[in-house]
């Protein structure tokens, strides 16, 4: 199926999400944010803002990049954008197994309703990781690869365009 493609807000939020979390940084958010502007006959302000802030705190352009307006953002896709960047730190080796369950497990319990059927699935891996690296119970890197193959089919889900039904 095709790929949802994210509105500039959505994008903004991603990026805010990404800066907060560690996995962007301010120059790769002023490309993009540039990138926008150049294409766009009336940018946003806050997108012109964001596009200037490169020397500034990334708390700073995050907050910035959280002004940016349009339609009220599909949560299910900034959030996956954000769990799709996570992976690939995670295949990059910029970020544990462990870290990437913790940022699920409490993203999971602060939004359970934006996790929907997926909410239970989510807070497992944190403890089933946990456990296995203990030798309690289960092999990491099962739990790694399980957890990892959960996330791909969350991204897939939130980022693929809904067929409408035939008529």
């Amino acid at each position: 199926m095709p790929r949802l493609c994210p509105t500039n807000r959505e994008q903004a939020l991603f990026f805010a999400e990404a800066l907060e979390t560690g996995v962007a940084n301010a120059d790769e958010v002023v490309v993009w944010a540039d990138g926008v502007i150049t294409e766009t006959p009336r940018p946003d302000l806050a997108l012109c803002e964001a596009s200037l802030m490169r020397q500034k705190p990334r708390a700073e352009l995050a907050s910035t990049l959280r002004l940016v307006e349009g339609d009220e953002p599909r949560g299910a896709v900034v959030r996956g954008l954000l769990i799709e960047r996570l992976l690939s730190s995670h295949t990059a080796g910029k970020m544990s197994a462990e870290r990437l369950a913790r940022w699920v497990y409490q993203d999971a319990i602060s939004d359970e309703a934006s996790w929907g059927d997926f909410w239970s699935e989510a807070l497992r891996y944190d403890d089933a990781l946990d456990l296995a690296q203990q030798g309690v119970h289960g092999d990491h890197s099962v739990e790694v690869s399980a957890m990892l193959g959960f996330l791909n089919r969350v991204v897939a889900r939130w980022l693929q365009v809904v067929d409408e039904p035939a008529s």
